[in-house]
């Protein structure tokens, strides 16, 4: 968000968005997420580590935030369709 013009924003994140690779982005090791939920809440709530992200133009944030949701609920589909494929 700082980097890249909010027009363009999604157009980066959104090869990530369904991406399910688990790690931890903080120090609390405990604190384990996968790749494309973080990138949904860097959207969604604008903030990282406490650092306020530049805001995004109500009309970006509105079709992002459509994507986002749409993307989470496939990544809730895909996690379920994997816990009962083990």
């Amino acid at each position: 968000r700082f980097l890249v013009p909010p027009s363009k924003l999604w157009q980066w994140f959104e090869p990530y968005s369904l991406d399910s690779t688990q790690f931890t982005p903080y120090l609390d090791k405990e604190d384990v997420t996968s790749f494309g939920s973080f990138l949904e809440g860097l959207i969604i709530e604008g903030k990282y580590c406490g650092v306020v992200l530049p805001r995004l133009p109500v009309s970006i944030l509105r079709e992002i935030g459509g994507w986002a949701v749409l993307m989470a609920e496939c990544r809730d589909r895909q996690a379920v369709l994997m816990a009962e494929y083990r």
